[in-house]
C-alpha cells in the first residue's frame, strides 16, 4: 500500500504541473482536473497491471501438490499479494469479464459481488446463470504433508452461493443449487432452492432515482 500511494501521488504530481504549464494556471479547476485524472487512470492501470503480472509469474494454475516455501508457493504468494494491492479497479462494474482475462471459465449472465473473493483463477468453471455472493471461491488447500493442494472447481449453471460461504477445492456443485448463507461446499445436503432469496446479486436493482437519493 505505501508504494501505491506514493505511485498516486508522484502521478498526481507530474499531471498538475503539465496542466498547469498548458494552462498557465494553477487555480483549483486544475487540481480537480489532475485529481479526477490520477483516479482514472490508476483504476485503469492497476488491474491491467495485475492480468499482466498473473500471466508473467505463474501462467496458468494446474491441479496439483505443491511443496510450502518451493518455487510453486512463492509465485502463488506473490500473485495474491499482488491481487490484494491492486484490485480489479475499473473492472469492478464488470467483475466476470476482469476473471475471465486472469483465466477463468465463466458462463453467460454470471453475477459475481465485488465482495467475493475468487483465487486460482484457471481452476473456476463458473456455469451461466451463476450469481456469487461475498462468498469464498478457492481451490487452494493445506495438505497435512507439509504440502498445499490446487484442485478445480465446478459450478453448475443457474447455481447461487450465498454470502460468507466457502467453495472449497475440488467442489463440483450441480446445475442450480444454492448454497445457503454461512454454509460451504462441504454442506450441499443443506443447498434447497428457497435459499436463493438470501442471494443479493439475484435481487433487482433499485431506480436510479433511488439511488442518487
Amino acid at each position: 500500500q505505501p508504494l501505491l500511494r506514493v505511485a498516486q501521488w508522484l502521478l498526481f504530481v507530474n499531471i498538475f504541473i503539465y496542466i498547469s504549464s498548458l494552462s498557465g494556471s494553477r487555480s483549483a479547476h486544475v487540481f480537480v482536473i489532475a485529481l479526477f485524472s490520477t483516479s482514472f487512470i490508476m483504476n485503469v492501470m492497476r488491474p491491467l497491471l495485475f492480468i499482466a503480472a498473473k500471466w508473467c509469474i505463474i501462467g496458468r494454475y494446474t491441479d496439483g501438490r505443491y511443496m510450502i516455501f518451493g518455487k510453486g508457493y512463492l509465485r502463488w504468494w506473490m500473485v495474491n499479494q499482488l491481487q490484494e494491492l491492486l484490485g480489479a479497479g475499473i473492472f469492478e462494474s464488470n467483475l466476470p469479464l476482469y476473471y475471465r482475462l486472469l483465466g477463468a471459465k465463466i458462463g453467460a449472465g454470471a453475477k459475481i459481488s465485488k465482495d467475493t473473493k475468487l483465487s486460482e483463477f484457471d481452476l473456476l468453471f463458473i456455469g451461466s446463470g451463476v450469481a456469487l455472493d461475498n462468498a469464498t471461491v478457492r481451490p487452494f488447500a493445506m495438505d497435512t504433508r507439509g504440502c498445499f493442494t490446487l484442485r478445480r472447481i465446478q459450478i453448475g449453471e443457474n447455481s447461487c452461493v450465498c454470502a460468507k460461504s466457502i467453495i472449497a477445492g475440488g467442489a463440483i456443485l450441480p446445475a442450480s443449487t444454492c448454497v445457503a448463507p454461512l454454509s460451504s461446499s462441504h454442506e450441499l445436503c443443506d443447498a434447497r432452492p428457497e435459499n436463493r432469496r438470501h442471494c443479493r446479486p439475484l435481487r433487482a436493482l433499485p431506480p436510479l432515482w433511488l439511488k442518487v437519493l
